[in-house]
């Protein structure tokens, strides 16, 4: 399992200058939208609407890296021949080594996105103070829900092998909830709201860091049972796909 960990871990380090493209894309996309509103709108905007811009966009590079974290690089082993040899490893398991490799992702995902929020940030002149405890465990239970439907695509890839259109359909779904206004998301229930990915993240973490007050029991709760329904359902799909990719023989070719 370390030995994953570690493999995971050189993966993600081995093209640095490839994910600092990344985040200066996503950066430059970021600050064309800022602008673009901006000059429509004909005003500046204010901290109480570009606080959930920010932090929602934020969030969506999150989803991106997650996603990719385990649908891509499942396309990437069968295109490699690969996936068969690491499907049939009694230790750890193939789920395991997906859990291993979305944890790796969260690590490096956390300096990633920090680093897009710095920058955001110094061009923005929009400085967010963040409680750490508990906006990293607000963080820790959005990504949850991100893992769970990773773990769904994952479960695509093994079957179906080439689900990109499905995983760049997705993305854009995130962002489209991300980039949601704060009063049309209001009009929704409690649980509906909490059980849409990054929504409730969003709400919650724009409250904390705007000072509009605590996050309340019931919420942690919700986001709680969010998270592991996500990673329940995702891990059941999964397993169930591969124990049918196992069945007809799917493993071993692409």
């Amino acid at each position: 399992m370390l030995n994953e960990f570690e493999r995971s871990l050189k993966m993600l380090l081995r093209y640095p200058l490839e994910s600092a493209a990344g985040i200066v894309i996503l950066w430059l996309l970021f600050i064309g939208i800022f602008f673009g509103a901006k000059s429509i709108s004909g005003a500046p905007i204010s901290p109480e609407r570009l606080t959930p811009l920010v932090l929602g966009y934020c969030l969506w590079f999150f989803a991106i890296i997650m996603l990719n974290s385990v649908a891509y690089e499942l396309m990437n082993e069968a295109a490699q021949g690969t996936l068969e040899q690491l499907a049939l490893t009694r230790r750890p398991g193939l789920i395991t080594v997906v859990l291993i490799r979305s944890l790796t992702s969260f690590a490096f995902g956390l300096i990633s996105v920090s680093i897009l929020l710095l920058l955001i940030m110094a061009t923005t002149g929009l400085w967010l103070s963040f409680p750490l405890g508990q906006s990293f465990l607000l963080v820790l239970l959005s990504v949850a829900v991100l893992a769970g439907i990773s773990l769904l695509l994952g479960g695509l890839a093994l079957i179906f092998k080439r689900v990109g259109q499905v995983v760049a359909l997705t993305q854009f779904l995130l962002l489209l909830v991300a980039f949601s206004p704060p009063e049309m998301l209001g009009r929704l229930s409690q649980p509906v709201k909490f059980l849409l990915p990054l929504a409730g993240g969003v709400e919650l973490l724009s409250r904390l860091t705007t000072g509009a007050g605590p996050v309340r029991a019931e919420e942690w709760l919700m986001m709680t049972l969010a998270a592991l329904i996500y990673l329940v359902v995702g891990g059941t799909l999964f397993l169930v796909a591969e124990r049918v990719a196992r069945r007809h023989g799917l493993l071993g070719h692409y």
